[in-house]
């Protein structure tokens, strides 16, 4: 039997055992160290098919994935817990424990890594390769399945984490005052500035493989983000260790910026870098929410000092970083992932469970406004401790007012913290119950569901989620009521989030100004030369009616007194206020820039002497500038 060559050609290839793509030789040094390898590996020194190779994964970047946090001395490996190598790499490290099927697994990371440490041609740690070079070894003695990096936290320039968070640790212990000032004016710009260092080692990552002879579809390569290991709510634990003993030492505000804005920042960050490179991202900024360093679970190790010395930076840098059982989240998320067809997931716990779920792409947290009042439902005092209401209030596109519903769970998470989700007061579900943020439980107390317009309680489903009070537009709290089609306080809509776009006012050249600069109740407007400051810029919501200062969101313009006539007073005062006999008095139509009394359409706001700001017959506003809300808002003074 004679079959065409061109079939016996096509079954050779078919049978033939898989070759490597050409292969760049490595420099003479790095070569040796592969051979003797290869021979511990295999008994010779033969660079092998990837078909017939030991499978293998690699971790690299920084402390955050080498292990460092470990606290158990005897878990880092030997030779990399000093006194000439501080590595910190944890025989318990994310890379050696997840479930993904390899016969070797290689933690090529190193404490205090920058990115230069990883790109090729670059600088190496202690008397340790670099750890592309490292990895260019690797990639030809086994077939690496996966590549996980974890990098930028360190460059100078850059977040650099460690001497941040000495800093903030340091001021808390001798009592000198909050981190956050120094460092929030220049935290976005440090984070830009490591974008393209990030983007370039992953991008040289993907250089080494491919002179190694991958092919991009060979293996994969995997960017992952950084957890926040604090929380501003730590308190709640009702197992608190207490400041010291816990380890946990930090101003409230100062672990308020960590969570709410400088984590988030640096996720953006690493998540832009990912994508400039064209590597998978994994987003687990949020994973740790719930299990920081002093809560009940723990996923982070406190501060701690090799015997007591904290002022020895080798005697702390284990603090704040994961221990094993955060190394054990990361296996869990980097398994779910590498099994995942996602160039984007986000690893979180969902209804506070200890069991991270992949989810596709990235949660989108968004706003809920009312239909009512035009406001937005937020978490009061841009705080996610226990029992903070959800109440209306101007929409700022705050993380206070950004949720994220989980279908599967049935729970409303808020974006401040995973680990907070809307609750119901003691699990009663009867009308007139207030609804909170609670500790995610899972519980029939955090159980929703959504009509289109309603919010029900799953496990009362006549009951709805109600900004009852008096449609005064601003404060209402969110209780339970019975649910009732034509109630529009019990309708929200699910909507990407959106500030109130707020403008100066002008007229007669000058801008509609606040005394003072600082929102006090009671205070008369007026006509004031365009600065502009914040106290000059206004929202008008055409729902409510209700004209708000940038300044202060909660304070709006007022008739003094409520009393509609020729000359009274236009002042700011409490939008809560507007109740009763008063609530047409703080209440506007707006029309072609004239801005007319609720109460009395005929009286507008005006000024008759070009300085104060009076109820008169006729007074057309022209726009200025216009901006919108810092959405990185993140302190509030009565919390933290």
């Amino acid at each position: 039997m004679h079959l065409p060559m061109a079939l016996l050609t096509a079954l050779t290839v078919l049978t033939a055992p898989a070759q490597t793509s050409t292969l760049t030789p490595l420099p003479p040094n790095l070569e040796a160290i592969r051979k003797a390898e290869a021979i511990e590996l295999y008994g010779d020194d033969a660079i092998r098919p990837l078909d017939q190779r030991k499978t293998s994964l690699t971790s690299l970047g920084d402390s955050e994935i080498s292990g460092e946090g470990a606290f158990d001395r005897s878990l880092y490996e030997p030779g990399t817990d000093g006194p000439d190598n501080w590595c910190h790499r944890s025989t318990k490290a994310a890379v050696h424990v997840t479930q993904i099927p390899a016969d070797v697994t290689y933690n090529l990371a190193c404490s205090g890594a920058q990115t230069n440490d990883i790109t090729i041609g670059g600088t190496h740690q202690y008397a340790e390769l670099n750890q592309g070079d490292n990895l260019a070894i690797k990639a030809r003695n086994t077939r690496i399945k996966m590549i996980v990096v974890v990098a930028g936290a360190n460059d100078d320039g850059g977040p650099e984490f460690g001497p941040t968070m000495t800093d903030c640790v340091k001021r808390r212990v001798l009592f000198q005052g909050n981190c956050w000032p120094s460092q929030d004016p220049t935290w976005a710009q440090r984070v830009d500035f490591i974008v393209s260092r990030v983007a370039k080692a992953l991008t040289d990552v993907k250089q080494i493989m491919a002179d190694a002879g991958y092919a991009p579809g060979d293996y994969q390569l995997v960017s992952m983000s950084y957890p926040s290991p604090a929380s501003p709510d730590v308190e709640d634990n009702p197992n608190f260790p207490g400041w010291y003993n816990g380890g946990c030492l930090g101003y409230l505000s100062d672990l308020a910026f960590a969570r709410n804005k400088a984590v988030p920042i640096f996720e953006t960050g690493i998540r832009r870098a990912a994508a400039q490179a064209g590597a998978r991202y994994l987003d687990a900024s949020r994973l740790f929410h719930g299990t920081e360093v002093c809560q009940d679970t723990a996923w982070v190790t406190g501060l701690h000092a090799v015997n007591g010395d904290l002022f020895d930076s080798n005697a702390t840098r284990q603090s704040f970083h994961p221990n094993p059982r955060g190394h054990a989240a990361f296996g869990a998320c980097l398994t779910q992932f590498f099994n995942a067809n996602l160039q984007q997931g986000t690893c979180m716990n969902p209804a506070g469970s200890l069991s991270p779920k992949l989810y596709p792409g990235l949660p989108e947290f968004k706003q809920l406004r009312h239909a009512a009042t035009g406001n937005c439902l937020d978490v009061d005092g841009n705080s996610s401790r226990n029992g903070r209401k959800l109440v209306s209030w101007p929409c700022e596109g705050t993380r206070n007012e950004a949720f994220w519903y989980d279908p599967a769970t049935q729970a409303i998470h808020s974006m401040l913290s995973q680990d907070r989700c809307a609750d119901i007061n003691g699990g009663k579900l009867v009308a007139g119950t207030a609804v909170q943020v609670w500790d995610c439980n899972a519980s029939a107390a955090q159980r929703w569901t959504y009509d289109g317009a309603r919010l029900h309680a799953a496990g009362a489903p006549a009951l709805c989620a109600t900004l009852a009070g008096t449609a005064r537009a601003l404060a209402d709290g969110l209780v339970l009521a019975t649910c009732d089609g034509s109630d529009k306080r019990q309708a929200f809509t699910w909507e990407p989030r959106k500030a109130f776009t707020y403008t100066q006012l002008k007229l007669n050249g000058k801008c509609l100004d606040v005394p003072g600069n600082k929102p006090s109740s009671g205070a008369n407007l007026l006509l004031y030369a365009c600065d502009g400051n914040a106290d000059q810029f206004w929202s008008y919501n055409p729902v409510s009616g209700q004209l708000h200062n940038l300044a202060d969101p909660g304070m709006c313009a007022d008739v003094e007194g409520g009393t509609t006539a020729q000359g009274t007073p236009v002042q700011v005062a409490s939008c809560s206020s507007a109740i009763g006999q008063y609530s047409d008095s703080m209440r506007w139509n707006l029309s072609g820039g004239t801005y007319g009394s609720r109460k009395d359409p005929s009286w507008v706001i005006g000024s008759a002497d070009g300085t104060n700001v009076t109820l008169q017959r006729s007074g057309a506003w022209a726009g200025g500038d216009s901006r919108t809300p810092d959405p990185w808002k993140f302190l509030t003074a009565d919390v933290y």
